[in-house]
Order: structure tokens, then C-alpha cells, then sequence
């Protein structure tokens, strides 16, 4: 009884495991509707979107501000 329990439990690991899985960010609802560079700007990075100090975000006032970019 023990052995096929196990079996039984092991088999939907093993199932579980082998299913495909999508990640989806911790603080979806911190993403904005707007791509860098292929960057998404989120609440943690739009004060610094591209890590160069070049393109910032202002979610409140919805404005892109770009500094010295070409």
C-alpha cells in the first residue's frame, strides 16, 4: 500500500516537473506599458531604465525624459 503511494506520488512530481512554465515578474502591476531599448519600464527602474543614467521615467506626470542620447 505504502510502495504504490509513493508511486502514485512520484509519478505527479515527475508530471508537474515536465510541464512548460511561463515566469511572470513578482510586481506585475509595477510595469508600465512602455519598452527602452527592449528595456520594460517598471517602478524600480525608471529612474534609471537602461542603467546609464541616459533615460529616466515620471509615472505620475507619464513623462520620458532622455539626457544626452543620440
Amino acid at each position: 500500500m505504502k510502495r504504490r503511494f509513493f508511486s502514485i506520488l512520484l509519478t505527479l512530481a515527475l508530471c508537474l516537473g515536465l510541464m512548460p512554465m511561463t515566469a511572470v515578474p513578482v510586481h506585475a502591476a509595477d510595469a508600465y506599458d512602455l519598452w527602452i531599448a527592449g528595456v520594460q519600464v517598471t517602478a524600480s527602474n525608471a529612474s534609471n531604465v537602461l542603467g546609464d543614467g541616459k533615460v529616466s521615467y515620471d509615472a505620475e506626470t507619464k513623462t520620458l525624459t532622455l539626457n544626452g542620447v543620440s
